[in-house]
């Protein structure tokens, strides 16, 4: 799918132009292996995707980088978001790129692409299909979400059935 590739294409630069930083920046006082480390400890492993209450109609998801390399380790739920939503494989706390992990956030291999769901946003994006869309002003995540009651006008945010 387009989101897959354009996933792979956003990790795979965010991490050469951390390694192009870590081998051009020679900082008195730090060692290669210091630099290295630092490098690794900012390489991004997958994204995390969650919901926040945010925008005209009350939730907006959030789209990070996960940088746990802890998190690989864990069983994933399947190549299905939704057999691993339904699954709800349980990973165990751990500190993460954007919000740290919970007992009940998710993780899925999906083509090769670690997502992580946080566990608090399960109810809001269970059977989500996530895409990337292009067009001539932005590019952009797009989310079809069936427990969505209705979105804003711009499409930034969106209501779901029961809340």
């Amino acid at each position: 799918s387009r989101a897959v590739e354009r996933v792979n294409l956003l990790l795979r630069l965010h991490n050469d132009r951390l390694t192009a930083t870590s081998g051009s920046s020679a900082t008195s006082g730090t060692t290669s292996s210091e630099l290295e480390n630092e490098s690794q400890k900012n390489r991004a492993v997958g994204i995390r995707i969650g919901v926040k209450k945010k925008g005209c109609s009350g939730y907006s998801y959030t789209v990070n980088y996960e940088f746990d390399e802890a998190m690989l380790n864990l069983k994933t739920g399947g190549d299905a978001l939704v057999d691993a939503m339904i699954n709800s494989t349980r990973m165990p706390a751990a500190g993460s790129g954007g919000k740290p992990a919970s007992p009940s956030d998710v993780h899925v291999d999906q083509d090769g692409v670690h997502i992580f769901v946080e566990g608090q946003a399960l109810f809001y994006v269970i059977g989500t299909v996530m895409d990337y869309s292009v067009s001539n002003v932005e590019e952009k995540f797009t989310f079809q979400n069936p427990n969505q009651a209705h979105s804003c006008g711009c499409g930034e945010s969106f209501m779901p059935f029961g809340v």
